[in-house]
């Protein structure tokens, strides 16, 4: 079954089961939009059914397109708390998908009914810096999410407690030794990730160093020590495989160290992890841009940081491979978190791209976190000094087919013509909102923005691409 035949197929089922409610199929982009008798819409994303169907027996399929007719029509629950009480677990989810996916969802689909007000933010609390965890209601069909939690009137933390005693009883047996230092985590539910929380599985586990756990599907965890590079090769490609099927969850790993979980990016031999996150939140780093840039034009701030964009390389077939933004000498910026960072010298011209990882490893004093963002940025401070930056430089390996530095250096990013551009535009925007004669016109910006570089994305991708 191709999809223009499941999205027909999916359109007639849901029309025929629920009559009152109103369906228009978005082909192009996948989607059905629902509309109840009372004017609520609901978005119903199909990719991820078509692709369980897709993976589906023949004599299998019959069963989930049933399964996606009960399941895809959310109900406004309305019971009280002790109603749902045994029916509440915690949902672990991309921190993403609660902060930038829904909400923005969540404003087309406003935008689609004719709705002036913002949507609500979905409820949930940050966990280990890049996961949410939310409250959701375990029902037969589907899982629900509470999306305004004092409509139970009783504090929040005390709905956590019920959840992860539920969750706590579900879990009735603990990890399963896969290989040696290899486990896994499967309970027949769709709450693997969401086992994170309780502490007694991961206490006294028997792997080298701290645990570290990948998350690539809801039904299914993969775990390995920090320090057994073997056991974390073989986790890694199990946790691929499972990537491959439908319904996918995420593709980084998290490490439990001192009871506290943060994402593992595998130090500075493996950079694969780390990258990995960093595409993931490339598409949100460019809309975190526009809106801070947005901000500070607001504010009129003259010496607001510069905010540094994410410049991508993708295959032919669109997927996203590498990730690079700039740091530049004499420039204070805000960097997003990229598989590496070009390191520009203005003064003589030098530049080159070196792994996150490894700019963390040898000029950890360069960059601190900025504070209350996510996705997160990290100020830069200081500028390598010469001994950090021969030492980065060597790290730099050429390769073979690449123009000059004098070829290239015209052609490079200029982050400092970037900032001044900001930075002019900013004043500008202060100046006409005050009573006074017009700014002098910035003659000497106009010619540097001409400079903004196309090459190079193409010489440092190129570099990396090929280490």
């Amino acid at each position: 079954m191709d999809r223009t035949t499941f999205y027909d197929l999916a359109l007639t089922r849901l029309r025929a089961a629920h009559p009152a409610h109103t369906f228009t199929l978005d082909a192009e982009r996948g989607q059905i939009v629902a509309k109840t008798p009372e004017d609520l819409t609901q978005l119903i994303r199909l990719e991820n059914y078509y692709r369980e169907l897709e993976a589906a027996a023949p004599a299998e399929r019959e069963k989930l397109v049933e399964r996606f007719v009960r399941s895809a029509i959310a109900v406004d629950s309305e019971e009280t708390l002790d109603e749902v009480r045994v029916l509440l677990v915690p949902r672990i989810r991309p921190r993403r998908y609660f902060t930038h996916d829904l909400p923005a969802q969540a404003a087309s689909l406003a935008r689609a009914s004719g709705a002036t007000a913002d949507p609500k933010p979905l409820h949930h609390t940050a966990f280990a810096e890049h996961l949410g965890v939310a409250l959701a209601i375990d029902r037969p069909e589907r899982i629900e999410y509470v999306a305004d939690p004092a409509r139970f009137g009783v504090p929040v933390a005390e709905l956590d407690e019920i959840a992860l005693a539920n969750l706590r009883r579900m879990t009735k047996t603990k990890l399963t030794e896969l290989r040696p230092g290899i486990y896994e985590g499967a309970w027949d539910d769709e709450y693997a990730a969401e086992r994170m929380l309780l502490p007694e599985l991961w206490e006294g586990l028997a792997v080298e160093g701290d645990p570290v756990v990948f998350l690539p599907g809801a039904e299914r965890i993969f775990v390995a020590g920090s320090e057994d590079a073997r056991a974390l090769d073989l986790a890694k490609g199990f946790a691929d495989e499972r990537l491959g099927a439908p319904r996918p969850l995420l593709d980084i790993a998290f490490v439990r160290r001192e009871g506290a979980w943060s994402v593992f990016e595998g130090g500075t031999a493996d950079a694969d992890l780390g990258g990995r996150l960093s595409r993931l939140l490339a598409d949100v780093y460019a809309k975190q841009r526009l809106e801070l840039d947005a901000q500070q034009d607001e504010d009129g701030d003259e010496g607001a940081p510069y905010i540094a964009s994410v410049m991508g390389i993708a295959t032919e077939g669109g997927e996203l491979v590498k990730t690079l933004t700039t740091f530049t000498d004499g420039v204070r910026a805000w960097l997003p978190r990229t598989d590496a960072v070009v390191l520009q010298r203005m003064e003589t011209g030098e530049m080159f791209p070196v792994a996150w990882n490894e700019l963390f490893a040898l000029a950890p004093g360069c960059l601190r976190p900025v504070p209350d963002l996510y996705p997160p940025r990290w100020e830069t401070t200081e500028f390598p000094d010469e001994a950090t930056f021969a030492r980065l430089k060597a790290l730099a390996k050429p390769v073979e087919g690449l123009p000059s530095k004098e070829a290239s250096t015209p052609a490079r990013h200029d982050a400092e013509a970037d900032a001044e551009a900001a930075r002019a535009k900013r004043k500008a925007l202060a100046a006409r909102s005050r009573p006074s004669v017009p700014p002098e016109p910035d003659t000497g910006t106009s010619w540097k923005i001409l400079r903004v570089a196309i090459a190079l994305a193409v010489i440092a991708f190129a570099w990396f691409l090929r280490r």
